[in-house]
């Protein structure tokens, strides 16, 4: 990912919650700069400006969206400086291994007026109450969702499908992956249910994956072959890098080859995906048994749609609340402070020249 710009999801709305990446991250002998601060004190605006002084120096960057909203940063990595930034705050608070060696803190609550703050004590608290119930609810739906989905559940999926998928992905196997480099496996979120719906990241398939390759997935047989290629990477040492599901976190989205310019994801509804593809008609082996439970197979889907559809009515309605809270912080945030807080990160790094203040 060298002198490029790469998307990714480290946390995902699961059915089980929040579903976190962020312990492997960045990769081994990388520090990482933690950063503690509430709703709406910057945190998000700092590694914006730390990662354009990097790409305005000509530097690769990784940039990790927020799982409710993909708009807002949680993290970035620069991989030529082994340097990453990361809001370390709740769901997915962080700690350095070993402090000072491994990582340390930026504290961005130290650009706010805290006697403002408590001025406002009672409606921070209202709000922040008030967004954690909508996840709260987000999260019941996503449960009922993953419970009646077909490709989740794999109520619908026959021996014979699931046999002709593995035979398929052995094929794979066999034919690609011999000439793929060794390397480390990387996990990373491919999309997700956000605030802005179901969110997949095209952007990042089409820079990796000038070759990819959609799996029809809707009896689940996406998820075998997945998993298939997902073994032999692993087995193999292979670099690569594997994406949760992001409802079902133990089952794989997609299954990507970098050195390859390969990759295989499962194809669901209401993903955009890029127009260069090819497509697997896995669910072509469902066989007479299917067939038969076509019309069940259907309904189940249509509820899944709703509860999902619901989830993310739910996520809307928290970020709009999370909104409010931010808004209720701003007017005690020195922004002044906040600049100089960038820049010092900046002129560790080097980069100061590169900075846009």
């Amino acid at each position: 990912m060298e002198n490029t710009s790469i998307r990714w999801f480290l946390g995902a709305n699961s059915r089980r919650g929040f579903a976190s990446l962020y312990r492997g991250f960045p990769p081994e002998g990388a520090y990482l700069h933690i950063i503690k601060g509430g709703p709406g004190t910057g945190k998000s605006s700092l590694m914006r400006r730390i990662a354009a002084a990097a790409r305005s120096a000509g530097l690769g960057v990784e940039y990790i969206l927020c799982s409710g909203d993909p708009d807002s940063l949680d993290a970035v990595y620069i991989p030529e400086l082994g340097a990453a930034w990361a809001d370390g705050t709740a769901p997915h608070a962080l700690e350095p291994e070993v402090f000072g060696a491994d990582g340390a803190y930026l504290d961005t609550s130290q650009c706010c007026s805290q006697a403002r703050l408590r001025s406002g004590a009672d409606e921070l608290r209202r709000l922040t109450e008030g967004y954690r119930l909508w996840y709260s609810r987000a999260y019941e739906l996503l449960a009922a969702a993953a419970a009646v989905s077909p490709s989740i559940s794999g109520a619908y999926l026959s021996g014979e499908a699931a046999g002709y998928a593995r035979k398929r992905a052995a094929g794979f196997i066999s034919r690609e992956l011999g000439g793929c480099r060794e390397g480390a496996v990387a996990r990373r979120y491919l999309g997700g249910l956000t605030c802005a719906g179901r969110y997949l990241l095209t952007d990042t398939l089409e820079a990796l994956c000038p070759r990819l390759i959609l799996l029809d997935n809707r009896l689940g047989a996406g998820f075998v072959f997945t998993e298939e290629l997902a073994k032999a990477a692993e087995g193999r040492g292979l670099e690569a890098v594997l994406c949760p599901h992001w409802l079902e976190p133990g089952k794989t989205e997609a299954v990507i080859f970098p050195s390859l310019g390969l990759g295989f994801a499962v194809l669901e509804g209401g993903a955009a995906y890029p127009g260069r593809h090819r497509r697997l008609h896995l669910d072509r082996a469902g066989g007479e048994e299917q067939r038969a439970l076509a019309g069940q197979l259907r309904a189940d889907e249509r509820a899944e749609r709703a509860l999902l559809e619901r989830a993310g009515q739910s996520l809307a309605a928290a970020k709009a609340v999370h909104d409010g809270l931010e808004a209720a912080v701003k007017p005690s945030l020195d922004f002044a402070a906040l600049d100089a807080l960038a820049e010092r990160e900046i002129r560790a790094l080097g980069l100061a020249a590169h900075s846009k203040l």
